[in-house]
């Protein structure tokens, strides 16, 4: 990131350390470029000798005979159309921040207490189908647990902390069959839920659903935390129900207790992943977009 206005010294991070060895303490203000070195324009022009001379027998060089120079081009071939082989993959998750790559995420940052509780949070709420039905048993969840590398957690404190969690107002909605039948809940259309009332329509819940689909010359692949598919109820519909809606919750473990400035950068940094997955559920249950919706959970300020 650019230095602050107020800034005094390069920060303690990661990014001050490459800051202070491209540029020293010297301030790094947005789109400058902090160090180059060699030729920009070297690919303008080609000592090579023009004409046959090249190929002459050599004799002593004077300033008639000195290869003079001349500009260089560089033809490729022409691109396909469309790639049919080796696409590039690409993910959601990938896609959070937009085009701003964070070199001190990608290259410093090491696993941390923080993640492994996401990761392990993550695996337990993949056990809750509904909370209508009760929680998970201690026994599936420390099951889970013992399958991660949690050894810098203390996994009693962490179940204590996710069973309040799953007691809030907002995760029993969030997680709630009956929830799906208020209007509003999931943003569907009004006819959605009215089909849901009055038993039209039943709830699918898919949890860490897989997909991988073709977005022009790319393949989008991923795993949604948790879909909520609406699907059609009736006689015809037994073995190929119609897919009505889908509702995409996506868990995050974020430390942004009380600083509504961080959550709201936080939201606009996740936006791009929840889009992703909004055009993934679309592509893949053929519904209009208005049918698709997102909703982006930050768990710890629940506590």
């Amino acid at each position: 990131p650019p230095s602050a206005p107020s800034e005094t010294a390069p920060p303690v991070t990661a990014a001050g350390v490459l800051r202070a060895a491209l540029c020293g303490t010297q301030p790094a203000p947005p789109e400058a470029v902090l160090y180059e070195h060699g030729d920009a324009a070297w690919s303008r022009s080609s000592s090579c000798p023009a004409g046959e001379a090249a190929s002459l027998p050599s004799a002593p060089e004077t300033s008639a005979t000195r290869p003079t120079t001349e500009p260089l081009t560089i033809r490729l071939a022409e691109a396909s159309a469309r790639r049919t082989r080796g696409l590039e993959r690409h993910s959601p998750s990938g896609l959070q921040g937009g085009t701003v790559v964070r070199l001190e995420q990608r290259l410093f940052t090491q696993p941390s207490t923080a993640a492994d509780r996401g990761t392990l949070w993550h695996a337990w709420l993949e056990q809750v189908e509904w909370l209508d039905d009760g929680e998970p048993d201690d026994e599936a969840l420390l099951r889970q647990a013992r399958r991660l590398a949690t050894a810098g957690l203390d996994v009693s404190a962490e179940l204590a902390a996710f069973r309040r969690l799953l007691k809030t107002p907002e995760m029993q909605n969030a997680l709630s069959r009956t929830a799906y039948q208020t209007a509003g809940h999931a943003g569907w259309p009004p006819e959605v839920t009215a089909a849901l009332q009055a038993g039209t329509a039943r709830l699918l819940v898919e949890r860490e659903h897989g997909f991988a689909l073709r977005e022009e010359d790319a393949i989008l692949t991923g795993s949604i935390d948790r879909l909520v598919l609406a699907l059609s109820n009736g006689q015809e519909a037994l073995h190929n129900p119609a897919v009505l809606a889908a509702h995409v919750l996506d868990f995050k473990t974020d430390q942004i207790e009380g600083d509504e400035r961080l959550l709201s950068e936080r939201s606009e940094y996740y936006r791009p992943q929840l889009d992703g997955y909004r055009r993934a559920v679309a592509a893949l249950y053929g519904l209009r977009d208005q049918a698709v919706t997102t909703r982006l959970m930050f768990l710890t300020p629940l506590l």
